[in-house]
């Protein structure tokens, strides 16, 4: 009985110290952001024809179309025969887009992991 009266005793003071620790921590910064409040309010006076910030015009964002530039083909052909070590016998019929490969590579783990 004397065991469990003692380990109730050490239970209620780390839950004080908990509890006491984090009233202190609530209280720290209440001040301080009252403290940067007053700080923050010291420095902004400034005219009103200051404050008003003049509208900046967003930049256009710029897209690249997707071109089939034949030098472009040419080029990446060069480089994948160049690679492979073939003599040219490599003939490029069509070019198309291929999809996300990080979207297919997911889907492909998501059916493999069921």
């Amino acid at each position: 009985m004397i065991k469990l009266g003692f380990s109730l005793s050490v239970m209620a003071i780390g839950l004080l110290v908990v509890f006491f620790g984090l009233v202190v921590l609530i209280f720290a910064t209440k001040g301080m952001s009252k403290l940067l409040q007053k700080a923050q309010k010291k420095e902004q006076p400034v005219t009103k024809a200051a404050q008003a910030p003049k509208p900046v015009a967003a930049p256009a964002p710029v897209v690249e179309e997707p071109s089939d530039d034949p030098q472009l083909i040419a080029v990446i052909t060069a480089a994948i025969m160049a690679m492979e070590g073939a003599s040219g016998n490599l003939v490029v019929r069509r070019v198309s887009r291929a999809g996300n490969a990080w979207a297919r590579t997911g889907r492909g783990e998501i059916l493999s992991s069921r």
